[in-house]
């Protein structure tokens, strides 16, 4: 898979009015987009995702309109509707990130101690010094410490075990309600 311009120039960083359009075929560029969403109402700006290397839609692009009912009657219009190529495409609007929805590796750090369990990314997975007995990080580490119960597959949970159903062991997610207290 190519990899997509993230240096583009013309990109529009807000997302106030902008939907985004799934299902676009190779060949649509931007003037063809934009043309095919003036009839809900003024188009700002319009743009198909390409790939670098080939120059060829990805398949998917953004608009951006002047006003709300615009953007709405484009997403009720274009919503799961056929294209001259049969395909279907499927529109949304696109929604801001707000920077405080994202959370921190010390606030993971945090939720995993404090017992939440819907803490997420490596916070979650066992931390194999402790699973050795050799973590010297206590509360600092960004890993769960949790004990593995006799017949679960450690490099299982570490997401390292390649001997698929050859391997001796459960391989199954253990979720441990109860985590072991760091240090």
């Amino acid at each position: 898979m190519g990899k997509v311009d993230k240096n583009n120039t013309n990109r529009d960083h807000t997302n106030g009015n902008k939907i985004i359009i799934v299902g676009l075929s190779s060949d649509t560029d931007d003037k063809k987009l934009k043309a095919m969403c003036m009839k809900f109402g003024t188009v700002i700006s319009a743009s198909v995702v390409r790939d670098v290397a080939t120059k060829r839609s990805k398949g998917y692009g953004f608009v951006k309109f002047e006003s709300k009912e615009a953007q709405q009657d484009a997403i009720k219009a274009l919503d799961k509707s056929k294209t001259h190529n049969k395909r279907t495409l499927n529109v949304r609007e696109v929604e801001d990130v707000a920077p405080s929805a994202r959370k921190s590796k010390k606030r993971k750090i945090d939720d995993l101690q404090s017992g939440d369990t819907k803490a997420s990314g490596n916070a979650r997975r066992p931390c194999a010094k402790f699973l050795r007995g050799k973590c010297d990080k206590g509360s600092s580490c960004k890993y769960a410490h949790m004990k593995i119960p006799e017949g679960y597959c450690i490099k299982y949970q570490l997401g390292k075990c390649h001997r698929g159903r050859a391997c001796k062991w459960k391989h199954e997610r253990f979720q441990d309600e109860k985590i072991a207290a760091c240090g």
